[in-house]
């Protein structure tokens, strides 16, 4: 049992040092993306499942994307745009 807890935590700690060590222009783009995408959701009062709704996406997906945890697609990004009601190029407005 616990070997089966080190190799996890072990494994565990390699991914999250692997995201960390990822290109760092590359991670200020999806930090100002998210960023970006919850300001503007915000700023219309709605919640992430509310947007998510609107996007037609999953409910846990507009969270984990403001949380980093995803790097949306091209059509995600377009859906998430159609769900806030404002153009493509609004979500990029500050990268």
């Amino acid at each position: 049992m616990l070997m089966r807890y080190v190799r996890d935590y072990i494994f565990t700690k390699k991914i999250e040092v692997h995201f960390h060590m990822k290109n760092k222009e590359e991670n200020d783009y999806l930090k100002s993306f998210a960023h970006r995408v919850k300001m503007l959701r915000e700023a219309q009062g709605i919640s992430q499942e509310k947007l998510a709704e609107r996007a037609e996406l999953h409910r846990t997906y507009i969270g984990m994307v403001e949380r980093l945890e995803r790097n949306p697609s091209l059509v995600c990004i377009h859906k998430i745009a159609n769900g806030l009601g404002v153009h493509i190029t609004e979500l990029f407005n500050q990268l």
